[in-house]
């Protein structure tokens, strides 16, 4: 029984395994309230402590290695003691880790909020310091980004680096400061101070010696600092990535991190930059390295590149298989806002007026309203958050369609009762100084001049 624990039972036998287990534990919880599970007896057995301990940390190093299914081992086994023999510090993480691999497999999001709210209070409840960064690593990772605002899970983030310093475990701690730090970028937080932070986060890395972190935190530094337009992009470093077959020639384990997040730097910067080939290279890199991982971070990263890119490609090629790319993007968006939460709203509604402006080579008036208008819901649902990147690139990509509009049907296309033109360069420039303005908000120098220098035609008299 004490060898099964540990995992070295034949690999051939796991499938059959987490299979059983999970749906005892899920029959489980179906059968518990949540105050219930919550108040369940302590664990008072030491040698069962002991082994919880070393299935968390067994489970952890999994995870950090990519060996999911080892993971998912250790996560029933870790959950399935605490339903036998008690609760403990341990099964605050397997708990949350458990609503995270039944939501990932049944898409049933409600049971990876319940599970974090019980992990949460458990921990509340026993005073759980030891594991509490990893719990809050766990939980504000999959289950509450979705529909929490990002300021309560950057200021949970905050709560785990706290607790985790305080007892030592400076791993941890580092890596809840990283993703704390992560959240303010998807959050809109200004990129000049984003920049002045993660130097002093790369400081602690150094002082802690927290080798884990440093080449992720490197990497997101590199990006943010080009942005802000403090270091210059380096394109031949990013035409060799995107050349590299990760597939015959993956990274390191330990670097996996690092090279899939200047992939995706490299693919984010090129997609600004109108080389869509490279991205759309660099994209498919990316998407072999980052596709195990279900965090929010990823998949908001993974899912508005790869759609934007595939919608630029499919003007570019005509071919149908981006358009469907695109197609799937969107309703996938779509899915996640209905199903677990708004904050993925703006994303569904971009690509879904990217899909709408495709949608013929020559289109009508009343065509064009009605692309303008999908734009519009875009831009109007990121600028009543603090997502100002998200309102910029809204503004940018209208701005780019009516340019495209104009130049196939002029600046004399009425509606069909005569109205005012629906498109005209008093309409491109008031997108483009709306997306300037938003640029000019986040922070991010880069695109200011882009789009200052490409578009100083319509821009000259503003």
């Amino acid at each position: 029984h004490v060898v099964r624990m540990f995992g070295a039972f034949p690999k051939r036998f796991y499938g059959v395994y987490i299979t059983k287990s999970m749906m005892r534990i899920n029959s489980f919880l179906k059968a518990h309230s949540d105050e219930e599970i919550i108040n369940l007896p302590l664990l008072d057995d030491s040698r069962t402590a002991i082994l919880m301990q070393f299935i968390t940390d067994i489970g952890l190093r999994s995870y950090m290695k990519g060996d999911f299914v080892q993971w998912i081992v250790h996560v029933c086994q870790g959950v399935m003691l605490m339903i036998d023999r008690g609760i403990c510090e341990d099964s605050v993480l397997g708990l949350a880790n458990f609503g995270i691999v039944w939501s990932t497999i049944t898409n049933d999001h409600q049971m990876a909020l319940r599970c974090a709210d019980m992990a949460l209070a458990i921990r509340d409840r026993i005073d759980g310091r030891k594991i509490a960064g990893w719990a809050y690593v766990s939980t504000c990772g999959v289950a509450y980004p979705y529909s929490r605002s990002l300021k309560t899970i950057e200021q949970m983030y905050q709560k785990g680096y706290n607790l985790a310093m305080q007892t030592g475990e400076f791993e941890t701690g580092m890596w809840n400061l990283l993703l704390r730090d992560i959240t303010e970028f998807c959050a809109g937080r200004n990129l000049q101070e984003l920049v002045r932070r993660f130097e002093h986060s790369l400081q602690q890395d150094k002082i802690y010696s927290v080798g884990t972190t440093t080449g992720f935190s490197t990497a997101i530094f590199h990006m943010l600092q080009r942005l802000a337009g403090k270091r210059p992009i380096d394109w031949d470093a990013v035409e060799k990535l995107s050349h590299r077959d990760v597939r015959k020639d993956p990274p390191e384990q330990a670097r996996v991190l690092e090279v899939s997040f200047q992939i995706y730097a490299g693919a984010r910067f090129a997609l600004y930059f109108r080389k869509y080939q490279l991205a759309d290279r660099l994209l498919k890199q990316y998407l072999v390295l980052s596709k195990p991982e279900k965090s929010y971070m990823r998949m908001v990263c993974r899912g508005l590149l790869s759609g934007l890119t595939a919608s630029a490609m499919f003007r570019s090629t005509r071919k149908r298989k981006y358009k469907r790319i695109l197609k799937r993007r969107k309703l996938s968006y779509q899915r996640m806002a209905d199903t677990k939460g708004e904050n993925v709203r703006f994303h569904a509604l971009i690509l879904e007026a990217e899909e709408e402006s495709l949608a013929s080579a020559r289109p009508s008036a009343a065509r064009i309203r009605h692309v303008r208008e999908a734009y519009d819901r875009a831009i109007r649902c990121a600028a009543k958050t603090p997502l100002v990147q998200y309102a910029a690139l809204g503004c940018e990509l209208a701005a780019e369609f009516f340019i495209r509009m104009q130049s196939r049907v002029g600046d004399q296309k009425h509606d069909e009762d005569g109205g005012a033109a629906v498109v005209s360069a008093d309409i491109i420039k008031s997108y483009l100084v709306e997306a300037v303005e938003w640029y000019k908000k986040w922070g991010c120098a880069l695109k200011v001049d882009d789009i200052e220098k490409r578009h100083s035609g319509y821009l000259q008299n503003w």
